[in-house]
């Protein structure tokens, strides 16, 4: 293999070094930061080695309808190097890399060296490009796929020889196996080549024979996946929601992380480029001349097309027969983007304005990456992996699991955290009902969990009353887009206690806003004895303050007159958490003390405190 064709030939090959380091590191940085979201713990699934080729393409018919490619290459992956987020993740950084070259490749196919270099640096610091490089599924794959089926496909038109016929077909090919999206970039080309062989007439034979042998050889080596895509052709529902009149004008938007002090740029230099185009003083439609000699109407003609055309056919079946577009499908037109305003920059014969320009796109992508939207450190994706391994790591991590929506799906890190306890699916009031009635075995439950992910709304008002005249809420967590909750039976024999108002004297058992709660206005109050067993405790207590001059209420709380804990209670109700030991078995009064009870009439500020429930947890 010559790889001097694939590389530049001059110094710009250390700029070219240069970008794809600078791409490698702004998509490598907090690889594994977030937790996998849903879809990427789809392709963990899927794509898990211990699970038969049946079961994995029988999820992509029924499930998660995708071109196997992707999975394939994730399934080697896992068993070679572990079924592990670094390992899915990875994948994906190295194709975003590798796209950035790919991008060079077709800057420099269209035109030269800088138009390359031009297309590799907008894409190393796309925002779109860099979020589907740090995500275990196939968009960023389809996107390098698409780049080299139209590296070479401008290369066929170019040269019409046997061998690019036969490199457009391959690539074309894994650009179809890794997305569906695949096909509609796919039938935009063979748009633009017919258009091609009708118009010009001296080569038009000629390209007529090597499209027919680029699309012979697709079409047979497809053939195995059409009973998949006719499948697909049979689906009339899908999570896709109505699509918006103003898609398009979202989709380029969010192409550039929407942000807006780059799109005002991108957009003026799209503008430019038609006006070069439309200036040039050449007739779209010589295409002779145009192949050979005016790089610029060439790029238009296949960038409109495939833009156009992919997102025309799937605009059009959302609308007649079931919605199917979203942004991050059709990042297989984010190139045409790229390589237009890459040709604007081109066009712009000033190096030192060129370079400007560039140079503040790059920086403002910098900027809104790191700085605006905190890409490396905030949480944008369902926590699964933390809420799970809270669930997990818990001293009894056999109890069952209620989850309505994601049990599927979160079983990959059920399993990476060994979680023992069985998993109840099916809607989580009825899962409530079950339990509470003991319809069988199976629901006659000391403790369980219910927890939520990826939009999932805790249980409704009137089921969580019911559930709390039978048990109690002991732990609880909750992370970016989910939730876990441990309901233990309150005649659990596990040693474990929950202190609520019915265990103090009036006019200690208080209501307050609809809520019982053990109410301390002032001084010590103390509990009836209570029962605990000798160990160590984990003790929770959810309570809020009213404050004075802006300090809230200190408390201390004592078990037969030794104190174990002290905090200040919170604005809202609260948890405050802290590990205590029980010297032995016997009957403790539990003592809560408030110890900076003040008031201010002229502010009317009285600062009193209101404990829902200590917890206390056996460890």
């Amino acid at each position: 293999m010559n790889l001097k064709r694939y590389l530049p030939e001059d110094r710009s090959i250390y700029i070219l070094w240069s970008i794809l380091v600078v791409s490698f590191i702004l998509r490598c940085w907090h690889l594994t930061f977030q937790s996998y979201w849903l879809d990427e713990l789809h392709t963990m699934n899927e794509a898990d080695p211990n699970i038969s080729w049946s079961a994995l393409f029988s999820y992509l018919k029924c499930c998660d309808q995708h071109p196997p490619l992707y999975f394939i290459l994730c399934r080697f992956c896992f068993a070679i190097f572990g079924h592990t987020e670094l390992v899915g993740r990875f994948i994906s950084l190295l194709f975003g890399t590798a796209g950035v070259w790919a991008m060079w490749l077709l800057g420099k196919e269209f035109l030269d060296r800088r138009l390359g270099l031009i297309a590799a640096a907008l894409t190393g610091f796309n925002y779109f490009h860099i979020v589907y490089s740090q995500e275990a599924r196939n968009y960023i794959v389809v996107f390098f796929f698409a780049v080299l089926s139209f590296v070479y496909f401008v290369r066929l038109l170019k040269q019409l020889k046997n061998k690019n016929a036969i490199l457009y077909a391959v690539f074309t090919l894994l650009m179809m196996y890794t997305h569906y999206y695949g096909l509609f970039v796919a039938v935009s080309q063979f748009f633009t080549a017919l258009l091609f062989i009708v118009l010009d007439r001296n080569n038009r034979n000629l390209l007529f024979s090597k499209f027919l042998l680029a699309g012979i050889i697709i079409a047979i080596c497809y053939l195995p996946w059409i009973p998949f895509v006719l499948a697909m052709s049979d689906i009339h529902s899908f999570w896709i929601g109505a699509i918006a009149n103003n898609f398009a004008k979202e989709f380029f938007s969010q192409y550039f992380g929407d942000n807006a002090l780059i799109l005002p740029f991108i957009i003026l230099l799209l503008i430019y480029y038609c006006l070069e185009v439309f200036r040039s003083g050449r007739p779209l439609m010589h295409t002779s001349p145009i192949k050979q000699n005016d790089p610029l109407s060439l790029s238009f003609i296949i960038l409109f097309t495939t833009t156009v055309l992919t997102y025309l056919i799937p605009y059009l079946r959302s609308v007649l027969v079931v919605p199917m577009l979203f942004n991050r499908y059709t990042i297989v037109v984010v190139p045409a983007f790229i390589i237009a305003i890459s040709f604007a920059l081109i066009q712009i014969h000033h190096a030192t304005v060129r370079g400007l320009l560039l140079g503040t796109i790059l920086l403002l992508s910098v900027i809104d990456l790191i700085v605006i939207k905190k890409y490396y450190k905030q949480i944008s994706k369902t926590q699964f992996r933390e809420v799970t391994s809270f669930v997990a790591n818990q001293p009894a991590n056999t109890y069952p699991i209620i989850n309505q929506r994601t049990s599927w799906q979160d079983q990959y890190y059920l399993n990476r955290y060994h979680y023992k306890g069985e998993v109840l699916t099916g809607k989580k009031e009825d899962m409530v009902d079950s339990i509470l009635g003991k319809k069988s075995k199976k629901f006659d439950l000391q403790a369980f969990w219910i927890v939520g992910f990826h939009g999932e709304a805790k249980l409704a008002a009137d089921k969580r009353a019911a559930l709390d005249t039978a048990f109690t809420l002991m732990k609880d967590t909750s992370g970016y887009d989910a939730w876990a909750e441990l309901y233990v039976s309150k005649w659990a024999a596990n040693g474990s206690q929950v202190i609520t108002s019915t265990n103090f004297p009036e006019p200690n058992a208080a209501d307050i806003d609809g809520q019982k709660v053990i109410a301390i206005w002032g001084g010590t109050v103390k509990s009836y004895a209570v029962t605990f067993k000798k160990g160590s405790y984990e003790m929770s207590v959810l309570s809020k303050g009213t404050p004075v001059a802006g300090v809230y209420p200190h408390l201390n709380i004592y078990m037969n007159g030794k104190k174990v804990y002290e905090f200040y209670t919170p604005q809202v109700f609260g948890t405050r958490k802290t590990i205590i030991s029980v010297p032995a078995d016997g009957n403790y009064e539990i003592q809560i003390e408030l110890d900076n009870d003040a008031s201010d009439p002229a502010k009317s500020e009285d600062r009193n405190a209101f404990i829902q429930r200590i917890l206390f947890m056996k460890q």
